[in-house]
């Protein structure tokens, strides 16, 4: 049985389906494997530059502080030891890298995992194009307003038009074909695809 999604009009009407392919949205459903690109995702994007002084980096302490023997205190080498107050950090935070490799092929699975279950909950809609004729956001919230959706990420490939009218809309996103990723997916609830767009998905979780 063929794969059907919604089949958007240029002026944001619903006017149908359209035959989708089982290469995007074919995939049956597996949560972990969008958990785990989440997860690496959000972890790539964490700095990772906390970092504190050891004692060996700490400015002063170069004199004992006071002698070795008969004061009745224990014995101490440095002012800078990490015991006093201003002293190195003890196992204290360096800088690292929180990246987690995942495979392009895992990667992509996710996306075509989320676009699939997307669909299957009827969120999923299929423009003939999405151009316009100039960046104005009045074009996009009457699309939206037409088509009944209060949140959406639109999916084209080169469409400046299209991002900078989307910018502005709290409740919408442009996301290139050839970026799209699951954080921007799973952020909002209904996905608007450029028909022309649709190539460059299945070229790219098929790869």
């Amino acid at each position: 049985m063929a794969l059907e999604a919604k089949r958007l009009a240029s002026d944001g009407a619903i006017s149908g389906t359209i035959e989708v392919s089982e290469g995007i949205f074919g995939a049956e459903p597996r949560k972990h494997i969008v958990f785990d690109t989440l997860l690496a995702q959000l972890a790539g994007r964490r700095q990772g530059t906390a970092k504190v002084k050891g004692r060996s980096e700490v400015a002063g302490g170069g004199r004992k502080p006071y002698k070795q023997k008969g004061t009745g205190n224990a014995r101490q080498g440095s002012l800078r030891a990490p015991n006093y107050a201003g002293g190195g950090k003890v196992f204290g935070p360096l800088p690292r890298s929180y990246e987690q490799f995942l495979t392009k092929g895992y990667r992509a699975e996710a996306i075509r995992v989320l676009l699939s279950q997307k669909n299957k909950d009827g969120q999923v809609f299929v423009a003939e194009s999405l151009e316009l004729k100039a960046p104005k956001t009045k074009n996009v919230t009457s699309l939206l307003k037409k088509a009944k959706l209060s949140k959406a990420i639109f999916v084209d490939v080169g469409n400046d038009h299209l991002r900078l009218a989307t910018r502005n809309i709290p409740g919408a996103m442009y996301a290139d074909a050839r970026s799209l990723n699951v954080f921007d997916l799973l952020k909002f609830e209904n996905v608007i695809l450029a028909q022309a767009s649709l190539k460059h998905i299945e070229d790219r979780v098929n790869s």
